[in-house]
């Protein structure tokens, strides 16, 4: 079972386990805070992956090496954060990747890495265990989104070389 998959998986079950459970408030608030970070980690391992995946598929190996080492670099994978990365590769793949993700993706971003955060800083998080899997659901699809931001791109880079330079 690969990562992205393990981190579905916990984050499922743990969802299932609030819910069969009958949790007091007090426990529920621990087990969203838990979900909190293993969202916030399926971000990151999510888009450090898929960057660096991209990389390896289409550059040299030194190329792929060092995108791959400044991935791992990335943490807290803020939506300004994720922009800044993308838009320094292409303008393009920043632009497509909020029009892929749409708001309700971008939002719940922003709203569970902030809430990471909180936690982070000792700080109590007002986030249910139902919230933080509406967030998850909504941000379930971020690898998905990414890949086809690289694959367009990527489309669209190879046709306009055809069309500057016909054979």
């Amino acid at each position: 079972m690969n990562r992205e998959s393990a981190l579905c998986g916990k984050i499922e079950a743990a969802c299932n386990a609030a819910q069969e459970a009958g949790m007091d408030s007090e426990q529920e608030a621990w087990l969203a805070e838990i979900m909190t970070i293993w969202t916030c980690a399926y971000l990151e391992h999510v888009f450090r992956a898929r960057v660096a995946e991209f990389a390896r598929g289409g550059s040299d190996p030194a190329t792929a090496n060092y995108v791959r080492n400044q991935m791992d670099r990335v943490r807290n994978p803020r939506v300004s954060k994720m922009c800044g990365v993308l838009g320094d590769f292409n303008d393009e793949w920043k632009k497509r990747f909020r029009e892929r993700a749409g708001q309700p993706m971008l939002d719940s971003i922003t709203s569970i890495v902030q809430q990471r955060n909180r936690i982070a800083h000792g700080e109590r998080t007002d986030l249910t265990v139902r919230q933080v899997h509406d967030h998850f659901r909504a941000v379930r699809d971020l690898g998905d989104i990414l890949a086809a931001v690289f694959v367009v791109s990527d489309r669209a880079q190879r046709q306009a070389a055809r069309i500057r330079h016909p054979r």
